[in-house]
């Protein structure tokens, strides 16, 4: 027994050295004498870890379970393990088996936290970070934990007070300073969010995220200048993909008589907003090639100055390339230099002129709705509402509603859409050619913040877009337009959830087009 714990402390140094080797061979000496000696199989189950083998950390894991079924550690271990494989209901049972063990040790709770958060147990996460931070009051990572699961839930008041004991703990902590900053913003302090930005860039400047954070606070508050410059940073996130092509990026030279890449890099309606660089390329003597998402290659050919559209499966050789959202920065754009001229895009002029036809037996304001995004974006429970909350505006007299709304949340007949008298176009639409040539069609689109806003915009149609309180970085604050889309009106959260006062601000805006006034 001296001699297997005299191996495994060894072990541990060569682990500590980085020298994974000597730890393992010294491991395999223990367990040649004790097959199920747990110690060893828990340092083979790290080294495991190191290399990405984690199917055969967690074997190793269970094996040491099972010989010592009263350790805490190991079934914290093994939680890690599972949830690292994304085995989250296996991961959380592994890390209450550990709190069951070791009530009251605050980090096996915090971690468990975490699981259950991974797990979309938001309710359940929250409950075991209170727990932690009850155990260790003082620990920054509980209480940065238990902000975050606050955060997910949308409560960013009590989020930013964790953060900010989390601060008072660590002052050096960039995350709990990080974290506090992205609360802060949530809640449209904008300014103590970016004291918080800085400091933690002051802290880890090499941290891409925490520049992110920066340059988004930065462009909200309308700042352009230094927001484009830190939104380069983007590109450096960790969970942002590595684009690589055999041609230079393009940095502002001149582009007379040659070719530029234009590549999409995040959703659908970044590249329909960025895509207004294209007609500034162009005419400076560029031929310009948009690589877009799937949904949008039958519309994007319309867009002013795009001489091609193809898929990341076909690039064609091009001169220079440049990310899509890049291009304000180099083009140094301001609130005053915006390229605002709509429409830059246009509708099949075949396809229009079908809906319109489809919309002639409809007398009345013809409004397209979209209450929904898509489920999966990260905010996507502050900025989408229930179709309940749109009914108010069933009883404007002389309205039609038309539902542009696609995905899960898109109707599925009767109910609610017979009581706000809504015509589901969902089965028509296949990609975006089909919903910009209905929205040319209609008189007024209605939507919260998803693509649909953008390709109106772009199409210098009439929208009406819902905003939550704390509103992404392009609708900037406190006003009721856009600098990006001329023909845009926004209706803006006077408080957090407050969809009730956006609809109801809505119904009289509705109530006096019907009435004469023209569409603002």
């Amino acid at each position: 027994m001296a001699l297997a714990a005299t191996s495994l402390m060894l072990a541990v140094r060569f682990l500590d050295a980085g020298k994974d080797v000597e730890a393992e061979t010294l491991c395999r000496q223990v367990l040649e004498k004790d097959a199920d000696h747990p110690g060893a199989l828990r340092l083979l189950a790290v080294i495991a870890r190191r290399h990405d083998q984690i199917q055969t950390a967690v074997d190793l894991l269970r094996h040491a379970t099972n010989r010592l079924p009263e350790d805490a550690d190991l079934f914290a271990d093994l939680g890690h393990a599972l949830k690292t494989a994304g085995r989250l209901d296996e991961a959380v049972a592994s890390y209450q088996r550990a709190v069951d063990l070791a009530p009251t040790d605050a980090v096996i709770q915090s971690n468990l936290g975490v699981c259950l958060d991974a797990a979309g147990r938001g309710e359940e996460a929250i409950a075991a970070h209170r727990r932690a931070v009850t155990l260790a009051p003082d620990d920054a990572d509980s209480l940065c934990n238990l902000g975050a699961a606050l955060q997910r839930t949308g409560a960013s008041a009590e989020a930013a007070a964790c953060f900010q004991r989390a601060v008072a703990r660590d002052p050096d902590s960039a995350r709990a300073a990080t974290n506090l900053g992205v609360a802060l913003q949530e809640m449209g302090r904008l300014e103590d969010a970016i004291v918080c930005h800085r400091r933690s860039i002051a802290l880890t400047p090499d941290v891409a995220e925490a520049h992110y954070n920066l340059a988004i606070a930065c462009l909200r508050r309308g700042d352009l200048e230094e927001g484009w410059r830190e939104f380069e940073w983007r590109l450096r996130m960790r969970t942002v993909p590595r684009r690589t092509f055999p041609c230079p990026r393009w940095a502002g030279e001149s582009l007379q008589g040659r070719s530029i890449l234009l590549h999409a890099e995040q959703g659908l309606g970044d590249t329909i907003q960025f895509l207004r660089y294209a007609a500034l390329l162009a005419r400076r003597g560029a031929r310009v090639v948009v690589e877009a998402q799937s949904p949008l290659r039958r519309l994007l050919p319309s867009a002013h100055g795009v001489a091609e559209v193809c898929g990341p499966e076909a690039l064609p050789p091009t001169d220079v390339f440049c990310p899509l959202l890049s291009l304000a920065g180099v083009f140094g754009t301001t609130l005053d230099t915006i390229p605002a001229e709509v429409p830059y895009l246009g509708a099949p002029p075949l396809l229009v002129e079908r809906w319109r036809q489809r919309f002639a037996s409809w007398p009345g304001l013809r409004v397209g709705i979209v209450w929904a995004g898509n489920p999966n974006h990260p905010k996507d429970f502050v900025r989408s509402l229930p179709l309940e909350a749109l009914l108010p505006l069933g009883d404007v007299a002389g309205v039609r509603f038309f539902s542009l709304q696609l995905g899960a949340a898109a109707l599925s007949g009767g109910g609610l859409s017979g009581r706000l008298h809504v015509v589901d176009l969902a089965p028509s639409l296949g990609d975006f050619a089909d919903t910009a040539a209905a929205i040319v069609a209609l008189d007024l689109v209605i939507t919260v913040d998803t693509a649909v806003a953008h390709l109106a915009g772009a199409l210098g149609r009439p929208v009406w877009v819902m905003l939550a309180h704390a509103s992404d970085w392009r609708w900037l604050t406190n006003r009721d337009d856009s600098p990006w889309y001329p023909t845009a009106r926004l209706f803006r959260q006077s408080a957090p959830g407050d969809w009730s006062g956006v609809v109801q601000r809505i119904r009289t805006a509705l109530t006096a087009v019907v009435g004469g006034a023209v569409i603002p």
